[in-house]
């Protein structure tokens, strides 16, 4: 069941995530629906939830591309009761910072304080996962669990990196303020007004309520809830919803609540992009590229204009030595062509192709030299064992062999048997 669950609803999602799309699981529902059990599953491995299945998808995916692509995750595990974050990763001297959200330039959310842990294996995210799913927790509340994913070009031509955030969201269903305490109470409180400020948020993005006109105003900033999931919902991201309805509960009250927001979600557009930025530090290598190749050509210029366009003076030392790989590259079958870098490099590849070319036009003439030479001292003895063995041959006997119709009958010969003597 788990499985089939996870196939249906996230593994795309993961898949997306690989290629740089951003993706978001809500999980659904009131208490003892199974919500948590879907993300986070139960206590054996062929129970195990969402979470742990696209762990596993994700690393197999990365290991498959290691040649292509560089790959980093970082991942952060909160939990909002109320308006108030825990990071679920904190230990030691992390646990004295209190987590918050902040805007960044571009207006989405950043987790501020909340542990990053970098994870190169499956196994460093699973640990990651249990850490903070036995942490000590300060109540019931909303738990976010975030994956951020960034990749990088192996070479230095490949400036593209990608970057993706899959995050899985344990959404708690509205709760009862009678039979608690006043500090319970408020939390309880908090939780169903952010609640309430999630479902606005849905209405206002939803095809129905016109979300694309440019005067629509999106109240993300009524919560925190809704703050965290600004740019999670919708819009660039891709979005699942796992509702939850247990059969066995009779508040129908709690079904319709559950199925006009998955409903309203349902109608909230997407348009899936894929974050790509180019690295700082390899634009700059490449524009230097550039750069030298421009005053290279400038260079040629004023040679070319000046009368002064000698081979030796249009590449340097190490241009020349480049140049030259690459004809002996050529030359052994390699490579199919000669890949030249720019105009100033064909006249001196045809020089080194000539000199390339003379100098395994002598090494042949002088193989082909020491060959005849060898050739001429063999002949000689060779001459002398032949007509030795010539004579050897005349002096041995002959074997004269007679064919059934060859038999001499007059002399009483017959075949397969000895000759008669003559008669006295």
């Amino acid at each position: 069941m788990q499985e089939d669950v996870y196939e249906v609803t996230t593994a795309p999602l993961v898949q997306s995530a690989l290629l740089g799309v951003s993706a978001t699981v809500m999980s659904c529902g009131h208490a003892r629906s199974g919500r948590s059990y879907t993300l986070f599953g139960g206590r054996d491995y062929a129970t195990r939830g969402v979470v742990h299945r696209a762990l596993h998808t994700l690393f197999t995916g990365i290991a498959a591309s290691s040649g292509v692509r560089r790959f980093g995750i970082n991942i952060s595990f909160v939990l909002l009761r109320g308006e108030e974050l825990q990071d679920l990763l904190a230990t030691g001297e992390e646990e004295s910072v209190k987590p918050t959200v902040v805007m960044d330039g571009d207006g989405y959310p950043v987790w501020k304080g909340v542990t990053r842990r970098p994870c190169d294996t499956e196994e460093q995210a699973l640990e990651a996962l249990l850490t903070g799913l036995h942490a000590p927790q300060q109540g019931q509340g909303h738990r976010l669990f975030s994956i951020s994913l960034e990749q990088y070009g192996v070479s230095e031509e490949d400036a593209e990196t990608r970057s993706a955030r899959l995050v899985f969201v344990d959404l708690i269903g509205p709760c009862k303020i009678t039979g608690r305490g006043k500090e319970e109470r408020l939390y309880v409180h908090a939780i169903n007004r952010s609640l309430s400020s999630l479902e606005q948020v849905v209405l206002c993005l939803s095809k129905d309520n016109g979300s694309d006109e440019k005067g629509n105003h999106i109240p993300f900033r009524e919560s925190k809830l809704t703050t965290i999931l600004k740019g999670s919902i919708g819009g660039r991201c891709l979005t699942t919803v796992i509702a939850h309805l247990h059969p066995l509960h009779g508040d129908v009250e709690s079904y319709l609540t559950t199925l006009q927001f998955v409903a309203r979600i349902r109608r909230v557009p997407v348009t899936p992009f894929v974050n790509v930025v180019c690295s700082p530090e390899i634009k700059v290598r490449q524009l230097e590229r550039q750069v030298a190749e421009l005053q290279a050509e400038l260079r040629l210029q004023h040679q070319l204009t000046s009368g002064d366009a000698s081979a030796s003076s249009l590449l340097s030392q190490d241009e020349r030595a480049v140049l030259l790989g690459r004809i002996q590259s050529f030359l052994r079958g390699d490579s199919p062509g000669v890949k030249m870098g720019s105009v100033r490099e064909i006249q001196p590849a045809f020089f080194y192709l000539k000199e390339e070319i003379e100098q395994r036009d002598a090494t042949i003439e002088a193989q082909r030299a020491e060959l005849q030479a060898l050739r001429e001292g063999l002949q000689q003895p060779v001459t002398q064992e032949t007509k030795k063995g010539k004579k050897s041959a005349s002096r041995a006997p002959k074997a004269v062999i007679y064919a059934p119709n060859e038999l001499d009958e007059s002399a009483g010969l017959s075949f397969g048997r000895r000759p008669n003597k003559p008669k006295s």
